[in-house]
């Protein structure tokens, strides 16, 4: 079987589209958000994001984002922009031992 990693945010999408009827999700209400993010625009194309608290989880590929520090819990919107713009700026090596 092939295997191929892909973003949390595709792999829920993917699973209240096609599964809806084996599963209980709630609607499904989040964004991804990439460097190339305009955040003016984005308050305006969600503006529930302004109501809720928010989860924010740079997507590095690679597991264990808690024990990285890569959750944020309970943020409002300008928390999250602010904890995962720096991710954007530069690459991240999970394991350094591994590193070239």
């Amino acid at each position: 079987m092939a295997r191929k990693k892909i973003r949390e945010y595709h792999a829920k999408a993917l699973i209240k589209r096609f599964l809806p009827e084996l599963t209980q999700l709630p609607q499904l209400q989040a964004v991804l958000v990439t460097a190339d993010t305009n955040w003016t625009q984005l308050r305006e194309d969600h503006p529930w994001l302004a109501d809720y608290k928010l989860v924010a989880k740079p997507d590095m590929m690679f597991g264990q984002r808690g024990k990285h520090g890569l959750v944020l819990l309970d943020a409002t919107l300008e928390q999250a922009e602010e904890f995962v713009t720096p991710w954007f700026s530069n690459d991240k090596v999970a394991d350094p031992s591994i590193a070239r």
